[in-house]
């Protein structure tokens, strides 16, 4: 590998990285990507797949739709199925803070509503009678995040990046024109870097003599719990 030189080595072969290193790779950057297992292993591949308008900051909402419409365009290569999807309120203030949301994720682009309990019920009509408001979203739906880490590398394949799988790298080290990689099978170059890692940039980060305050809010090595917040938790 020593002598293989690119414009641009992603570290981490998640989600991120992957559509990063194929945005980069259609601007005519020579690009690479490097995962310590395999692609869409972590987190990418491994999540309950949710598509969700709903769910989203309304800060970000421009971002969302943007990326639903990646998802939808993949279709049956990533299990995707627009079902439409709800948001429940279970008392007085959860009802109040639902549509307040509401109003903002509409101003922000999304075609969400509130829709009647009697509407609901029609549709669902085995939810728990403690509900007391609902939003709906017709665009609401879900992916096979299993499917992630096949996808991408067809797309990485086809744009001509180099993938390298079960590569972890234990250095980087700045050299006069960028970086040298070291990797488990060999030395990589590269004009730029991008620290993809997502939940293990802790062990990346300290390669470059720096840090950032990244925090694993979900751990196996605990037992899961339920969010606090309940029915009306927002994912950033």
């Amino acid at each position: 590998m020593r002598g293989t030189a690119y414009d641009l080595v992603v570290v981490g072969g998640g989600v991120m990285g992957c559509a990063a290193a194929l945005r980069c790779a259609a601007g005519g950057m020579k690009t690479a990507v490097v995962e310590k297992d395999a692609l869409g292993s972590g987190a990418s591949g491994v999540n309950a797949g949710t598509l969700s308008l709903q769910i989203k900051r309304a800060a970000l909402m421009q971002y969302a739709i943007r990326g639903l419409a990646i998802w939808k365009d993949a279709g049956t290569a990533v299990g995707y199925h627009r079902t439409g999807g709800y948001t429940l309120a279970f008392s007085a203030r959860e009802a109040s803070l639902l549509e307040e949301r509401v109003t903002s994720k509409r101003a922000a682009g999304a075609p969400v509503s509130m829709i009647s309990l009697q509407a609901l019920r029609r549709q669902e009509p085995g939810l728990s009678d403690r509900v007391v408001a609902a939003s709906t979203c017709p665009e609401d739906g879900f992916a096979d995040s299993s499917l992630t880490g096949h996808y991408y590398r067809k797309l990485l394949s086809v744009a001509d990046v180099a993938v390298y799988e079960h590569t972890p790298v234990t250095g980087i080290v700045p050299v006069a024109d960028g970086y040298e990689l070291v990797t488990s099978q060999g030395i990589l170059t590269a004009r730029r870097i991008l620290l993809a890692g997502g939940a293990w940039l802790n062990t990346l980060l300290p390669m470059l003599e720096t840090s950032l305050p990244v925090a694993v809010r979900v751990s196996l090595s605990r037992p899961l719990r339920p969010p606090e917040t309940g029915a009306l938790s927002e994912s950033s």
